[in-house]
C-alpha cells in the first residue's frame, strides 16, 4: 500500500515462519506499528517517528511480555515471563543497568533493587523457612540479612569485605547474642540457659572457651574460667557466701 506521495504506507507479507503487517506514517516508510506472527512467537511494535521502538508486547514460549523502550532503543521496562516461565518486572535507568527486579523464587516472592551501576542494594524475598531481607553495601558486599528461622528471628551484620561480625537471634530458650572476629569465630555470647537465667561466654580466636558467667543452684551466679579445655578456677555465690575452686590442669 502506497500514500498520496507514492510512499510506501503498509506492508502485508508472508514470511517463512508466519506473517508480517507493517504501517507508516504519513511522510515516512519506517514503521510506525507492525505486527508479525512467527513460528515461536507473535509480537506487536509501536515506534516513534524516528522509527525508535517505544513499546513491544507480544507472546513467546515463556508466555506473555511487554516491554518499554527509551532512548536509542534501550529496554527501560519489561514485564512478562521469565526463564521458569513466571511472572517478573524489571526497570531499567537510562544508562540500561537494571533498577528494580521482582519475580518469582523458589518459595515465593523476591524484589531487588539495585545501584546506579546495577550492583545489589536491597534483597526482600522468601526462603524455606519464611521470609528474609538483605541490604548491601555501595560495592555490592553484603552489609546485613535479617530472616525467619524455626525459632523465631536472626539478624546478622557484616564487615565492608562480607565476613560476618555479629548475630542476634532467637533461639528455643529465648535470645542469643553472637560476636564473630575475622576468621568467624564466635569469641562472645550472650544467652539464655537451660534454667532460663543468663550466660554470657568469652572464647579464644580459635573458639575455645576461656570464661563464662553464668546462674548457678538456687538463683546464685558463678564465674568459671578455663585453659584450654580444662577448668582451672570457678567463684560462685549462694544463700550462705562465696565459694572459689582452683584446680590443676587435670581439672
Amino acid at each position: 500500500m502506497f500514500g498520496s506521495l507514492g510512499q510506501l504506507a503498509g506492508l502485508l507479507e508472508a514470511t517463512p515462519e508466519g506473517s508480517n503487517l507493517a504501517m507508516s506514517r504519513a511522510g515516512s516508510e519506517n514503521a510506525a506499528v507492525r505486527f508479525r506472527a512467527g513460528k515461536d512467537r507473535s509480537e506487536a511494535l509501536l515506534a516513534q517517528a524516528e522509527a525508535n521502538s517505544v513499546l513491544v508486547f507480544g507472546a513467546t514460549a515463556q508466555g506473555a511480555a511487554v516491554t518499554v523502550f527509551g532512548q536509542g532503543d534501550r529496554e527501560i521496562a519489561y514485564l512478562g515471563g521469565d526463564a521458569k516461565k513466571a511472572g517478573m518486572l524489571r526497570l531499567r535507568n537510562e544508562a540500561g543497568a537494571s533498577m528494580v527486579e521482582t519475580g518469582v523464587g523458589d518459595h515465593g516472592g523476591e524484589f531487588m533493587v539495585r545501584t546506579n551501576d546495577g550492583k545489589p542494594g536491597a534483597l526482600l524475598g522468601t526462603d524455606a523457612n519464611g521470609g528474609y531481607s538483605e541490604t548491601h553495601a555501595k560495592d555490592g558486599t553484603i552489609a546485613t540479612r535479617a530472616m525467619s528461622t524455626e525459632n523465631g528471628a536472626v539478624l546478622e551484620t557484616h564487615a565492608k569485605d562480607g565476613t560476618l561480625t555479629a548475630r542476634m537471634s532467637a533461639t528455643d530458650r529465648g535470645g542469643a547474642v553472637e560476636a564473630f572476629n575475622g576468621d568467624g569465630k564466635a569469641v562472645a555470647r550472650m544467652s539464655v540457659q537451660d534454667n532460663n537465667g543468663g550466660r554470657i561466654a568469652a572464647h579464644t580466636a580459635t573458639g575455645q572457651i576461656v570464661a563464662f558467667i553464668d546462674q548457678g543452684k538456687e538463683e546464685s551466679g558463678t564465674l568459671q574460667l578455663y585453659a584450654g579445655q580444662n577448668r582451672i578456677a570457678a567463684l560462685g555465690a549462694s544463700q550462705t557466701g562465696g565459694l572459689l575452686n582452683i584446680f590443676n590442669m587435670k581439672g
